[in-house]
């Protein structure tokens, strides 16, 4: 269903705000379960400081792929 309504710049400002702080939440919510979970398994497999900064490279390298994909 469309709604035709106009809003004022500062009802827009105030809308696009609150989107993107609920979006940045959700980012950090999901960026801090994997993080957990990086840390879990660093833990489980008692991986060395080497083992440890390969895990978070190959992270990091994800993480930058998913990134250009969505742009």
């Amino acid at each position: 269903m469309f709604i035709n309504q106009q809003f004022s710049d500062e009802q827009l400002a105030y809308l696009l705000t609150e989107t993107r702080n609920a979006e940045r939440g959700r980012l950090t919510h999901s960026f801090c379960l994997r993080l957990q979970a990086l840390g879990e398994h660093i833990h489980q497999y008692q991986l060395n400081g080497p083992e440890a900064a390969e895990l978070l490279q190959w992270e990091e390298e994800k993480l930058r792929n998913e990134t250009e994909e969505t742009h």
